[in-house]
């Protein structure tokens, strides 16, 4: 028995393979002019599809990145994602704060309180819904 050096690749990519197996097989083998062009000539169609071939493998890349089992990977950055926003709680309760300060000393316009009162609302609704995103997400992730 021998030691060897040896990678294992896993390629999904069509592409990818054919010009690794071809490098391959082009090091080890002889082949004749004929089948090496024949080889080229497989690997220029997967380099430069047809339009329709390229369309339908946008769609199947799509869908398969969407219920790939990389889940784990997308779960914790929406995770991220949806604790980023959860700032927002203390400026909207402070501009309520602000709002219930200047309606005591009526030192706004009922104007300007009221669209100060929409924007801390928006904003406090928008880290509820964040902070219940976050929830959900923390159970799924806990299964």
């Amino acid at each position: 028995w021998q030691n060897i050096h040896a990678e294992q690749i896993d390629i999904r990519d069509p592409l990818l393979l054919l010009e690794l197996e071809m490098e391959e097989n082009m090091q080890r083998l002889a082949f004749s002019d004929a089948e090496a062009q024949d080889g080229y000539a497989k690997l220029e169609k997967l380099r430069n599809p047809h339009f329709i071939k390229k369309w339908w493998r946008n769609i199947a890349g799509f869908f398969s990145d969407l219920f790939s089992s990389n889940a784990k990977e997308r779960l914790g950055k929406k995770v991220f994602q949806a604790r980023k926003y959860l700032w927002l709680f203390p400026i909207g309760i402070f501009m309520l704060i602000v709002s219930g300060f200047w309606n005591k000393t009526r030192l706004s316009g009922s104007i300007f309180k009221t669209l100060f009162d929409l924007s801390s609302l928006i904003i406090l609704l928008f880290a509820c819904f964040s902070l219940v995103r976050l929830i959900y997400l923390k159970r799924i992730n806990e299964k």
